[in-house]
């Protein structure tokens, strides 16, 4: 019988931080691309990977509780290690996170992977460039799958 292993909230939220750093090889693989456009996109793949991991905890955590302090551990380690106001990255003119939400439950015939890579590719200021779509689509479904299995690999406790 597999037993889960028991994890504070707070050290869940200290180490979702490992999944939202950008892949820079990604960016740096687009061809032609000015100053501003690389750092667009890098901004863009840091607001990617914290909605996802956003999203992740919402759709994994079944407690309010727990999900509130893994958030709030996820943000505060988050100010520690880089120059940060979640405002300024998820809310602000665009709010972010409920646009990219809106984008993953709308339908659409190629999934709601096309429609985050889209909506990515929309922020970067990129209309409908392809690559920038696939991008964004990649990096949500890896980020994705990969912070849900951590999360759901722990018995997770407010204590």
């Amino acid at each position: 019988m597999f037993f889960k292993k028991k994890r504070s909230a707070s050290d869940i939220g200290i180490d979702l931080v490992k999944f939202i750093y950008p892949e820079e090889s990604l960016v740096d693989g687009l061809t032609e691309l000015t100053e501003e456009k690389h750092r667009k996109l890098s901004d863009e793949i840091f607001c990617l990977h914290i909605f996802t991991i956003l999203f992740v905890v919402k759709l994994t955590l079944t407690d309010t509780n727990t999900t509130m302090a893994v958030i709030g551990s996820f943000f505060e380690t988050i100010k520690k290690s880089r120059d940060f106001d979640a405002n300024e990255v998820l809310g602000g003119s665009k709010n972010r996170y409920a646009v990219y939400e809106q984008a993953f439950y709308t339908p659409h015939h190629n999934g709601p992977l096309w429609t985050i890579g889209k909506q990515f590719s929309e922020f970067c200021d990129c209309g409908m460039d392809l690559d920038v779509i696939m991008m964004g689509s990649i990096i949500f479904a890896a980020k994705y799958e990969s912070a849900s299995k951590f999360i759901k690999s722990y018995k997770i406790s407010c204590a």
